[in-house]
């Protein structure tokens, strides 16, 4: 079964898995800093418009066309010839009739949101915000989760910004969530409320600090943790490519998950928890027999790769592509932000987020499958 989905026939399948009206890109990355290839732009939004009506169409059951994204589209400022991809999500599900939210990327880890309404002849903007009051602009900090807009009850817009609650912190312990209701024909401030952020923000954070120990933080340069797909569910391993004096060294690296006290239950563990006990995990670490050639060839290679990504999958027609299964990547290489990119090798139309880094994982991948071959034999 593919990984993939049609965006309309799959768009119930997708509501259950997300359980929330969620309007964060459902994405490897937050706002990309790569944008996809598109030798016509025009033709590109004039698919986009249809792809995003055929979106809202079958998420609220309306009918909602082409021309009427069009319609939000320009009224955002999105010429039909931009040369730019900053729809990050339309969506009318729980607003008021005849309302949608538009969710765009105003630059690089920042976002905006705007309230659009149908009008006699067009739509028309009622409310739109790129920063919060007092707060600055709608912005991922770094090393923190993106932002997230979403819907609430009552017709509510809920923004959530993560933050680290003193200077230095490994990890963005601290939330901020603003929320605006609907008043006469705008959206007004309703309340503003910081908190603790959910295990989920420590959990990766603390694995990730407890690979690089175990590699050796001094001399690793890359991490790649490979995470399963969601129908297998197998335990995850990570494999890094470090430096040793003159030698390279490719190092698979295992760790409990099931059956863990260091991975238990953390339902109601916060952050911090999450963080502590993760990057306590014991690191079963590994060398691969693989030949220096090949290890300095992956080096080499690494080197030269442009590591920034685009924030999504696309299609044929250069649009993101949602997904609901499959295995995919977290490159960390020392310097650099984090990339999260799928596993597309066995799919076809697809344009992966970076796709010499994907080419180049599974370089990496071939390499050490070898190598665990040959020292089984």
């Amino acid at each position: 079964m593919s990984r993939f989905m049609n965006p309309v026939a799959g768009f119930a399948a997708l509501l259950c898995l997300l359980g929330t009206v969620n309007l964060a890109p459902m994405a490897a990355q937050g706002p990309g800093s790569r944008q996809p290839d598109v030798a016509d732009w025009r033709l590109f939004h004039r698919n986009n418009d249809a792809y995003w009506a055929q979106m809202v169409a079958a998420s609220t059951g309306s009918n909602f066309s082409a021309s009427d994204v069009r319609n939000i589209r320009l009224a955002a400022g999105i010429a039909d010839d931009e040369a730019d991809d900053p729809i990050m999500n339309l969506d009318g599900r729980g607003m008021r009739p005849d309302q949608y939210l538009l969710l765009t990327a105003k630059r690089v880890g920042c976002v905006k949101a705007a309230v659009y309404e149908r009008g006699m002849r067009q739509f028309k903007e009622l409310w739109s915000s790129d920063e919060l009051a007092d707060e600055g602009d709608i912005c991922q900090q770094p090393g923190c989760p993106a932002p997230q807009v979403s819907i609430v009850e009552k017709h509510t817009i809920s923004v959530r910004m993560y933050f680290r609650s003193v200077s230095g912190n490994p990890i963005c312990d601290q939330l901020k969530t603003t929320t605006y209701e609907p008043k006469r024909n705008t959206f007004e401030k309703q309340d503003q409320r910081t908190g603790t952020s959910m295990c989920w923000v420590g959990y990766d954070a603390g694995l990730s600090a407890a690979l690089w120990q175990a590699a050796g933080p001094d001399k690793t340069l890359a991490i790649v943790q490979v995470f399963p797909t969601v129908a297998a569910h197998p335990d995850r391993y990570a494999l890094a490519l470090a430096r040793e004096g003159e030698r390279l060294r490719i190092v698979r690296m295992e760790w409990p998950e099931k059956g863990s006290p260091y991975v238990g239950d953390l339902s109601k563990a916060s952050a911090s928890d999450c963080y502590s006990r993760l990057s306590s995990v014991p690191i079963q670490a590994t060398e691969l027999e693989v030949p220096q050639v090949k290890a300095v060839e992956l080096a080499t290679a690494l080197s030269g790769i442009d590591l920034r990504a685009d924030r999504c999958v696309r299609n044929g027609e250069s649009q993101c592509a949602r997904f609901f299964d499959g295995r995919t990547f977290h490159v960390e290489v020392r310097g650099h932000v984090p990339v999260n990119v799928f596993d597309l090798e066995n799919e076809k139309g697809y344009v992966s987020e970076n796709p010499k880094l994907s080419e180049w994982i599974y370089q990496l991948l071939d390499e050490s499958k070898l190598a665990k071959e040959a020292a089984a034999n």
